[in-house]
């Protein structure tokens, strides 16, 4: 703009030089004239050249800074998103480590497991063995001690049978010996795991003679109490030691269950 300004003003004053110089009638001072108007058209586009220049240089500078600042503005977001990618990566390498930690607690406690499984089941068997040892040991030792024992085999082989048809039974045992409330807890232990209903406390009776083994008591009326059968056929199942007897209709017999008087060895 300035440029232009400066460029057209020097034309006006060329071209109001050249006007005088036309009417002037010496013809030395017209070729003078001239020469001032040559030299200061020159003169001017010399200036205009330095300006042009100097403008052209201005705005090159003002390039060269915008693109600096350009340029360090970018280093500067390059560098903050460098920053922030070297702490993802740092994160990402701290998350690798401790899911290789995991990994590995995860493969150790698999390893115990499997161990401890591996111990409780040779434990389960050693266990079982030694039960089943000192049941065997029990059963020996009451046997040879006069005590009834019932095995774990016989007891197996009379729930089979009583469970079939469950009934109720009630137990009356002969006073005087320990043994025979032991013996009748076992024979009571076998009926409640066959599902028949068992009264929780024991009658006692004073029989002389002494009863020996098991009396079946069966009152008589017009139908025999539900598992009667069953309960004999568990009996001989097992060689148990019984007899059958009918309760005359003054003795106090239960019509719905099935009595079992324990008597001595």
């Amino acid at each position: 703009m300035v440029v232009e300004s400066i460029s057209t003003l020097i034309g006006i004053i060329g071209l109001i030089l050249e006007h005088r110089s036309e009417h002037t009638s010496k013809p030395h001072e017209k070729k003078k004239r001239l020469g001032l108007v040559l030299l200061v058209i020159s003169i001017a586009g010399l200036l205009l050249t330095s300006i042009s220049n100097y403008l052209e240089s201005e705005e090159l500078s003002n390039d060269i800074k915008a693109l600096r600042f350009s340029n360090d503005t970018l280093k500067t977001q390059l560098d903050s998103s460098t920053q922030k990618l070297s702490f993802v990566v740092d994160k990402l390498k701290d998350i690798r480590a401790k899911n290789d930690s995991l990994l590995l607690v995860n493969q150790i406690l698999r390893e115990m497991i499997k161990t401890t499984k591996q111990d409780i089941s040779i434990l389960s068997a050693q266990t079982n063995r030694g039960f089943a040892q000192n049941l065997k040991s029990i059963e020996t030792i009451g046997k040879a001690s006069g005590t009834r024992i019932i095995s774990r085999i016989d007891k197996d082989k009379m729930i089979s049978i009583l469970s079939t048809r469950k009934g109720k039974a009630f137990f009356k045992l002969c006073v005087g010996d320990r043994e025979i409330l032991q013996y009748a807890e076992q024979l009571k232990a076998v009926f409640k795991s066959s599902g028949w209903q068992i009264p929780d406390k024991y009658e006692y009776i004073y029989v002389n003679p002494p009863l020996e083994g098991l009396r079946v008591v069966i009152k008589k009326n017009d139908h025999f109490p539900v598992g009667l059968e069953e309960t004999v056929k568990a009996f001989r199942a097992v060689d148990i030691n019984h007899q059958i007897f009918y309760a005359a209709p003054n003795e106090n017999a239960l019509a719905d269950y099935v009595y079992i008087l324990v008597g001595y060895k």
